[in-house]
């Protein structure tokens, strides 16, 4: 399935370890560790449309303490994913969401849903996309 992109604007939030907070674009956490949007070894921001998202996202398994960062995204080409009320636009991005991307990668040759998609989005020019919270 190929996602139209669009351009969008607006504030956005992220959780920052210590130890990431002296280069807080980097995505070099999730570069690698990887994440369930990312591949280790590719670079991720993962941010919140609130900063109650961002905390709750944050506090689910990530090391501790961290502080709250405000962001401001100027993209011209992100994939929204959602269908606007909270959730997955579709099959695909459900199952990305909810497959248990972790499990997955941790069988030898086998790729997480959520990775694959992440390449088609990257392939087709995506700069990021917007997706519901899991």
């Amino acid at each position: 399935m190929t996602y139209p992109l669009r351009a969008l604007s607006c504030p956005l939030w992220r959780m920052l370890t210590i130890r990431y907070q002296r280069d807080p674009l980097s995505g070099e956490g999730a570069r690698i560790h990887g994440g369930r949007w990312n591949a280790p070894g590719q670079a991720a921001l993962y941010l919140g449309t609130d900063h109650a998202t961002a905390i709750a996202e944050f506090y689910q398994g990530l090391a501790k303490p961290a502080t709250l960062a405000p962001y401001r995204l100027n993209a011209t080409a992100i994939a929204d994913l959602t269908d606007r009320a909270g959730g997955p636009v579709d099959d695909t991005v459900a199952l990305a969401m909810t497959a248990p991307w972790k499990a997955i990668a941790g069988i030898e040759g086998a790729t997480p849903p959520s990775w694959t998609l992440t390449a088609s989005l990257i392939e087709t020019g995506a700069q990021g996309a917007l997706v519901p919270s899991a």
